[in-house]
C-alpha cells in the first residue's frame, strides 16, 4: 500500500492559486456578451458592413439578432467582428442589434440605416491638410479614440449649395461625448461652428458663396463635465458624420396629421426642391427623401389636427395644432372649450435644435392665469397638467422662454382632457430562463388620472414549452405585477412582448434604454 502524499502548506497554497485561476478562466469564457459600442454604428441600404464589437464577447463565435427582417448579421472569423447585410427595402432610420451566446445576451444597441454612401475615418486626420476628402454625399464613421483627438473631413461644394454636416454620437449612439463641429476654409479660418443642435450632438448648415473645398472639424468635451479643460476621447467615443450638399430634411409642415386621413406634409430643410410633399409612413410617421441624408417624424394623432390660423373660433377638444411663432408678436394664442376635469397640454418643438424653448400659460374666460409652466431644462418637452373647475372658454399662450422668434420657431400643441389610463415599464430587456427553475419579471404599472379597472396581461412570442403565471401586484401603488416563467425544456432564443389590456386600452411593456430610447422587443433564452 502506497503512502498518501502529504500536501505541505506551500504546495497547498499553490494548488489553491491554480484552482482560483482555473475557475476565473472558466468564468471569463462563460459569461453573457457585453457590448459597449458598435463600429461603425450603421450602414447604407443595399450593402454589407463589417462591424467591430467594442466590449467583451467570449467564446467566439456568437449569434446576432436584428430587430428588422431586412437586416441580417453573422459572426466573422475574427473574434469581435460581425458582418451586417442591409436589404435595399429596409426602412431608413434606427434599428437594433443584439449579441448573444449560450450564457446570455447583451443589451440591444442602436444601428442606423441610411441612404448615403458610407466610409470609415482614416487616421491621421487631425489637421486640415490631413482631412479625409470626398466629392460625394457621404457618412463618415469615426471615433475620437483618445484625449486631444481631432478629426478633419473635406468636401467640395459649389456656390448656391448648402453644406450640411450633422453628427450622431451622444443623442442616439450613447457615446460619452459633447461634440463640436467647425466648418473652415483651407486656411483654417472658422466659417461656422455649432455645439448643441440635437441634445449634445452638433449640426451645421452652411450656405456656400463660392466654389471650393471646405473642411469640417470634429472634436469633443466629455458628456459628463469634469474639472479638466481638454479635448476628450475614448475607445467608445464613436460617431457618424453626415457630410452632404444633397437633400437634408429639417422638419415638416404641418407637424401633426390625423392618422386615418393619410395627409401629405411639406418637407422643409436644405437642398430640397420647393414644395416637395410626402405622406408619412404608417404607423411610425416617418418621412425620408430618396437619396436624402436623414428623416423626420410626424405626429400621427387619433383625433382632429389643424394648422392654427388667427383669429379663430374656440376649438373643440381633443385637438392637435401646428403653430408658428410670429416674429412681430412673439406669442401664439390658442382658444378652446373645456369641461370640468383633467386637462393636459403637450408642446412639441418642431425642429431638432428646438428653435423655440416653449413656455405655456393658461388663462380662463376672464383672462386670469390658471397655471404657467416652462421646461425644466432646454431639452425637456413642457407639459401642462391641471384640473378644470368651470366649463367654458380658455386661452393657451405659448412664448419662447428667451423671447426669440424666427421662421424656424414652429411647434405643435396637443390639447386633451385625458381619460383614465396606464403605462407599463420593465427594468431590463433580456433574461436567461434556467431549466428546472423559474424567472420572475417585474412589470411596473403607472396608473394615471384615477385609473381603477383591472388589467389583463398577455405575453406574445413565448415558445410552447414556456409556462406562464401572472401574479397580481401587492397592495402598495408601487408594487409591480409579476410575470412568472418556467421552462419545461430548452428552447431557441426568442423575442417576446408583454401586453396589458383593459377595455379598449392596450399597452405594450417597454424598457427604457440607457441612450434615452425605448424598446418593446424583449429577449429570452434558456440555459
Amino acid at each position: 500500500m502506497q503512502d498518501t502524499p502529504k500536501i505541505t502548506p506551500t504546495v497547498g497554497r499553490i494548488l489553491i492559486v491554480f484552482s482560483l485561476l482555473y475557475v476565473s478562466q472558466l468564468s471569463a469564457f462563460a459569461a453573457p456578451p457585453k457590448v459597449d459600442f458598435l463600429y461603425p454604428a450603421g450602414g447604407q441600404l443595399g450593402t454589407t458592413v463589417e462591424v467591430t464589437l467594442g466590449g467583451s464577447v467570449a467564446p467566439w463565435p456568437a449569434e446576432i439578432w436584428a430587430s428588422h427582417s431586412g437586416i441580417t448579421a453573422k459572426a466573422a472569423k475574427k473574434a469581435g467582428e460581425i458582418s451586417v447585410t442591409i436589404a435595399k427595402d429596409t426602412p431608413p432610420g434606427m434599428h437594433w442589434l443584439r449579441v448573444y451566446n449560450a450564457d446570455g445576451a447583451s443589451i440591444a444597441k442602436p444601428f442606423i440605416v441610411g441612404q448615403l454612401l458610407e466610409k470609415n475615418e482614416k487616421e491621421p486626420n487631425d489637421r486640415t491638410e490631413q482631412a479625409n476628402a470626398t466629392d460625394q454625399n457621404v457618412v463618415f464613421n469615426g471615433s475620437l479614440q483618445k484625449n486631444g483627438d481631432v478629426d478633419c473631413f473635406a468636401i467640395d461644394a459649389k456656390a448656391g449649395q448648402t453644406i450640411v454636416a450633422s453628427l450622431q454620437a451622444n443623442n442616439i449612439l450613447g457615446a460619452p461625448v459633447d461634440a463640436i463641429l467647425q466648418l473652415t476654409d483651407l486656411q483654417g479660418n472658422v466659417l461656422q461652428q455649432n455645439h448643441d443642435h440635437q441634445g449634445l450632438d452638433p449640426q451645421i448648415a452652411f450656405p456656400v458663396a463660392k466654389d471650393g473645398q471646405y473642411v469640417v472639424r470634429v472634436f469633443a468635451f466629455p458628456a459628463t463635465p469634469s474639472s479638466s479643460i481638454r479635448f476628450f476621447g475614448s475607445t467608445d467615443s464613436v460617431y457618424r458624420l453626415s457630410l452632404t450638399t444633397g437633400p437634408w430634411l429639417d422638419s415638416t409642415w404641418p407637424l401633426a396629421v390625423q392618422e386615418s386621413k393619410a395627409e401629405k406634409v411639406k418637407l422643409i430643410g436644405w437642398n430640397i426642391p420647393q414644395g416637395t410633399m410626402m405622406a408619412p409612413s404608417q404607423p411610425a410617421g416617418v418621412v425620408s427623401l430618396p437619396g436624402g441624408g436623414n428623416f423626420a417624424t410626424v405626429l400621427l394623432e387619433n383625433h382632429p389636427t389643424l394648422v392654427l390660423k388667427t383669429p379663430h373660433e374656440p376649438l373643440e377638444l381633443p385637438v392637435t395644432c401646428s403653430c408658428q411663432l410670429p416674429e412681430n408678436e412673439k406669442v401664439v394664442r390658442v382658444q378652446f372649450l373645456a369641461k370640468p376635469g383633467r386637462l393636459q397640454i403637450d408642446c412639441f418643438p418642431g425642429t431638432p435644435d428646438r428653435a423655440i424653448t416653449p413656455t405655456m400659460r393658461l388663462l380662463d374666460a376672464a383672462q386670469k392665469q390658471v397655471i404657467y409652466v416652462e421646461p425644466r431644462t432646454p431639452i425637456d418637452k413642457p407639459v401642462l397638467s391641471t384640473v378644470i373647475r368651470t366649463a367654458g372658454q380658455y386661452t393657451l399662450e405659448v412664448r419662447d422662454l428667451y423671447q426669440q422668434a424666427s421662421p424656424r420657431s414652429s411647434f405643435a400643441v396637443r390639447i386633451v382632457q385625458p381619460k383614465p389610463d396606464f403605462e407599463a415599464i420593465i427594468a431590463e430587456d433580456h433574461w436567461v430562463l434556467p431549466l428546472k427553475g423559474q424567472l420572475d419579471l417585474a412589470v411596473k404599472v403607472e396608473k394615471k388620472d384615477g385609473y381603477r379597472d383591472p388589467i389583463e396581461w398577455k405575453v406574445t412570442g413565448l415558445p410552447a414549452d414556456v409556462g406562464l403565471e401572472v401574479l397580481p401586484a401587492g397592495k402598495k401603488p408601487t408594487d409591480p405585477v409579476t410575470i412568472r416563467l418556467r421552462a419545461k425544456k430548452a428552447f431557441p432564443a426568442t423575442t417576446f412582448q408583454i401586453v396589458g389590456t383593459s377595455g379598449a386600452i392596450s399597452k405594450v411593456v417597454r424598457f427604457s434604454h440607457p441612450n434615452g430610447l425605448s424598446i418593446d422587443q424583449l429577449w429570452l433564452q434558456s440555459n
